[in-house]
């Protein structure tokens, strides 16, 4: 798989699951499943790309930053409950 492919996947699924939950305050472990063209089904680290491009907001690539940020991708610093791992 190309990154490109890759990058396609990762927003696709965030795009997936913002639709579904309304945000994007995807636990750091959750992993989304996302149907293929050819009819297959992935399953995408979902939690680790989202968490990943928030801490490195500063070198990802333009357009991830802003898909994102369409999405509602909330870029102020936020904090992480103990209990759940969820972002806060």
């Amino acid at each position: 798989m190309t990154h490109a492919e890759k990058e396609a996947r990762n927003l696709a699924t965030a795009a997936q699951y913002r639709e579904r939950e309304g945000h994007l305050n995807v636990p750091r472990t959750h992993k989304e499943t996302i149907l293929l063209d050819d009819g297959t089904t992935v399953e995408v680290s979902q939690g680790l790309f989202i968490t990943n491009s928030h801490n490195r907001r500063a070198d990802i690539p333009t357009q991830r930053a802003q898909r994102l940020t369409e999405l509602g991708m909330r870029w102020e610093l936020c904090t992480v409950t103990e209990a759940t791992g969820d972002r806060a």
